[in-house]
């Protein structure tokens, strides 16, 4: 959404509303990605998911 669509806005308010806020929207933040490596071979478009992870975090995380 964010690099896609440039809706940073939109993306900022989804992206902050996961992690015990209450609402029905599930997830949990990037930020708890702890870079073991384990999706990287499971991927079959061959991402760097936990950079991906880190820059969309950066991003999107308005605190």
């Amino acid at each position: 959404l964010i690099e896609g669509y440039d809706l940073i806005d939109y993306a900022r308010y989804r992206y902050n509303m996961l992690e015990g806020k209450g609402h029905w929207f599930p997830g949990t933040f990037a930020f708890h990605c702890t870079e073991c490596g384990d999706c990287l071979p499971r991927c079959p478009e061959h991402l760097d998911i936990p950079r991906l992870l880190r820059e969309t975090h950066r991003k999107a995380f308005d605190r």
